[in-house]
């Protein structure tokens, strides 16, 4: 009886050491930095390829998200675009997208969610056609997920 007992509690440690907690806001700029400082930031851009990323005041937790996009159809309706885990560090204090390249023009909806759909993130952009001026042919950049703590980057540049 005592093994049983013991084994629920070191099984409730377990499960409440991945609980889902993190609350944070979804960033969108032209690009960012190794300490996702944003580079153009905005809610609007020119451009079908941007970067993107979401700080929390917590580590995350978990060992996996869920990253969401959705492109607004109209004021009331979305579509799914993309649902995809993503294997994270429980430890990171920030995930992010280098040169997500999004379907279309339109306004999307980007959600990072806990695997048990507990959100943790979300934002909105929307992308439109560049103008005559601002039209310049790019060619697609790779995407790149990345991903910090606080702790890492306080050992980056802590003096020696």
């Amino acid at each position: 009886m005592y093994k049983k007992i013991k084994v629920a509690a070191l099984a409730s440690a377990f499960a409440l050491s991945s609980v889902c907690f993190a609350d944070g806001e979804i960033v969108f700029c032209n690009s960012f930095d190794d300490q996702f400082n944003p580079e153009n930031p905005g809610t609007e851009f020119a451009s079908t390829q941007i970067s993107w990323f979401a700080k929390f005041d917590e580590p995350l937790g978990v060992p996996s998200v869920v990253v969401s996009l959705y492109q607004n159809q109209n004021e009331t309706n979305q579509q799914l675009i993309l649902r995809e885990p993503m294997q994270v560090n429980p430890r990171w204090n920030a995930i992010g997208f280098r040169n997500t390249l999004f379907p279309s023009e339109g306004s999307y909806e980007v959600a990072i969610n806990c695997e048990d759909g507990t959100p943790l993130a979300n934002g909105m952009v929307k992308l439109v056609k560049a103008s005559d001026e601002e039209a310049v042919e790019v060619e697609p950049k790779k995407e790149e997920k990345v991903g910090t703590s606080l702790e890492d980057l306080f050992n980056r540049y802590a003096p020696k």
